[in-house]
C-alpha cells in the first residue's frame, strides 16, 4: 500500500486534490490494520505486524513532506497517526522506526482540537488518549462524554487500560469493546445476535431506550424531598455558539420537564422527533412525535432555567400516565404548532398552572426571512407612515397589517407542506403508530382566516415566565 509508481506521482502533482484523497484512502486502509493489532490480545511483534509497522512509517513519513508538524492534516490523517502511536506503545521493540517520542509530537500537534476536547474539556486521562484511540472514538461518537459529565462520573484507568460502568460495575475497555458498536450517536449492543439499545444512565451503560419504552425509568437519583414536584427546564444557546436561527428566539432552544418524586427519584420527558421522519421538501408537514425519556438535552451542556412546581401526587402520576400513553400511541410533532413549548405548556396545565407562551408567528419570523439591511429601512418607512395617520386609526391599521402578515405567511407555510401529513414508516420492533395524532397544520378552510392559528407556542416565551418566577427558577450556566 506504500504510495509511489510514476502514474501516481504524477497525478499528484497535475491533478487538483488528488494527493490528499489518496491520502485518505491510504490512512484510512492503515488506520484499519493498526487498529486488529490494538485489540489483539496478543502482544508479540510478529512478521506480519512488522510488516504493517514499516508500511505505516512509511506511509507517515510521505505524509511529513505534505504537512508539517505545525500543520493541520485532514481528520482521517490526524486518526491514522493516533492509531500508529497506539500501535508502537503496545508492540515496543519494533527497530529502525520513527521514535515514539518525536511520534507522540506529532499526534499532539495534529489532533490538538481533540486532544484538548479529551484531556482540558472533558478532564479525562492523556494516556488513555494515547493508547486506546478505540475507546476515544467510542467515547465521542457515541457522546459518552456528555453522560459522563452530567453524572460526575469518571472512566477509570487501571493496569493501562480504561474502565467505565456498566449496570453499575466498572469494566475494563478490553472486556466490553467487542459487545457494543456505536450507530449514528447511539450505542447498542452485539449480544446474542441482537442490536439492543443501550444508554449511559446513572449505573453507568445500561440497556435502555429513550426512544422507544413502555414504562418510564428514573435517570437520576437526588436527595428525597417532600411530595411531588414538577420541573420545567428550558436550554440556551451557549453564547458564542449562537447558529443562523438562534437571532430570531433570542438564543432560546428546547423544553422539557421532569417529575420528581418523594424519594427522589428524577423522570425526565420531552416531546422529539426521529431525524429521518422529517421531511426536508416539505417541513412543516405534521407527523408523528415521540416522548423521550430521558429527554436528549439532559446531557447537552448548554445554558439551562430550571422552574419547580409543587404539584400533587394524582397531578404526578396523571402527568406520567399521559407521557407513557403518547409513548405508545405518539404525539402530533410540528415544527410551528406541536413543537416542544407547546408540549411544554400543556403539561404546565396539566399540573394546574397555565402559561401563555405564543407568539405571533411575524415576531422574529421577519429577521429570518429578511436581511437586515432590507428590514431597517422598510421599518423607519413604516414608522414614518404610522405617524401620518391619526392615533384612531391605529387599531385598523394594526388590523390590516396582521390581516397582510397572515397571507404572506399562510403562502409560506402551504409551500413548506402546511397542508399536509406526513406519516413515515415505524422502525423495527417499534409497534403500530397511531397515525390518527398527526394531522396536517391547517386542517379546514377556517384556518385560512382564523388569526389564532398564527400564534405559536414558543420556548423564549415559557423562558420569559421562568424568569419572573423568582426563586422557583434555577439559572445553571453552560
Amino acid at each position: 500500500m506504500a504510495v509511489g509508481g510514476l502514474c501516481e506521482r504524477f497525478l499528484r502533482a497535475i491533478v487538483p486534490f488528488y494527493a490528499t484523497s489518496q491520502d485518505q484512502k491510504a490512512a484510512a486502509y492503515f488506520q484499519k490494520k493498526l487498529k486488529e493489532i490494538i485489540q489483539s490480545k496478543e502482544s508479540s511483534p510478529t512478521e506480519e505486524r512488522v510488516k504493517i509497522l514499516k508500511a505505516s512509517d512509511e506511509f507517515l513519513k510521505n505524509i511529513l513532506t505534505r504537512w508539517s508538524i505545525s500543520d493541520r492534516p485532514p481528520l482521517t490523517i490526524a486518526n491514522f497517526e493516533r492509531y500508529y502511536l497506539a500501535a508502537r506503545k503496545g508492540l515496543a521493540g519494533v527497530q529502525a522506526l520513527t521514535p515514539i517520542s518525536e511520534l507522540t509530537e506529532i499526534v499532539e500537534k495534529h489532533s490538538a482540537p481533540l486532544l484538548e476536547k479529551w484531556v482540558v474539556k472533558n478532564k479525562l486521562s492523556k494516556d488513555t488518549y494515547f493508547t486506546h484511540p478505540d475507546f476515544v472514538d467510542f467515547v465521542f461518537q457515541s457522546y459518552l462524554h456528555c453522560h459522563l459529565k452530567r453524572y460526575g462520573d469518571e472512566v477509570m484507568e487501571l493496569a493501562g487500560q480504561p474502565w467505565i460502568k456498566v449496570n453499575g460495575l466498572h469494566q475494563r475497555w478490553s472486556t466490553i469493546r467487542d459487545k457494543f458498536f456505536v450507530k449514528k450517536g447511539e450505542i447498542f449492543s452485539t449480544a446474542n445476535g441482537s442490536s439492543k439499545k443501550w444508554t449511559y444512565l446513572e449505573e453507568g451503560l445500561t440497556e435502555w431506550d429513550p426512544k422507544n419504552w413502555s414504562v418510564a425509568r428514573s435517570f437520576k437519583q437526588g436527595p428525597k424531598q417532600e411530595g411531588y414536584s414538577l420541573v420545567l427546564v428550558t436550554n440556551s444557546a451557549p453564547p458564542g455558539k449562537e447558529v443562523w436561527y438562534d437571532s430570531v428566539v433570542e438564543r432560546a432552544r428546547h423544553t422539557w420537564f421532569r417529575i420528581i418524586t418523594p424519594d427522589g427519584k428524577q423522570y425526565s420527558y420531552g416531546l422529539r422527533l426521529y431525524a429521518d421522519d422529517l421531511n426536508l421538501r416539505q417541513p412543516l408537514a405534521g407527523t408523528w412525535g415521540f416522548v423521550g425519556c430521558p429527554d436528549t438535552d439532559e446531557f447537552t451542556p448548554t445554558e439551562r432555567f430550571e422552574t419547580t412546581v409543587p404539584i400533587t401526587e394524582d397531578r404526578a402520576k396523571k402527568i406520567q400516565e399521559k407521557m407513557e400513553d403518547y409513548m405508545r400511541n405518539g404525539y402530533y410533532f410540528n415544527h410551528i404548532d406541536g413543537n416542544c413549548a407547546g408540549f411544554g405548556a400543556d403539561v404546565l396545565k396539566m399540573a394546574g398552572v397555565d402559561v401563555d407562551c405564543k407568539i405571533h408567528v411575524s415576531e422574529g419570523m421577519w429577521k429570518l426571512l429578511l436581511p437586515k439591511w432590507f428590514r431597517e429601512p422598510l421599518g423607519r418607512l413604516g414608522n414614518i407612515i404610522h405617524n401620518r395617520f391619526p392615533n384612531s386609526l391605529e387599531p385598523a391599521i394594526n388590523s390590516i397589517s396582521k390581516a397582510l402578515g397572515h397571507i404572506v405567511f399562510l403562502a409560506i407555510f402551504s409551500l413548506l407542506g402546511g397542508w399536509k401529513t406526513h406519516n413515515p414508516k415505524p422502525r423495527e420492533g417499534e409497534g403500530k403508530r397511531d397515525l390518527t395524532r398527526a394531522r396536517p397544520f391547517f386542517t379546514c378552510l377556517k384556518d385560512i382566516v382564523d388569526p389564532e392559528k398564527m400564534m405559536l407556542p414558543s420556548t423564549l416565551r415559557l423562558q420569559e415566565w421562568q424568569k419572573k418566577q423568582g426563586k422557583r427558577t434555577k439559572h445553571i450556566s453552560s
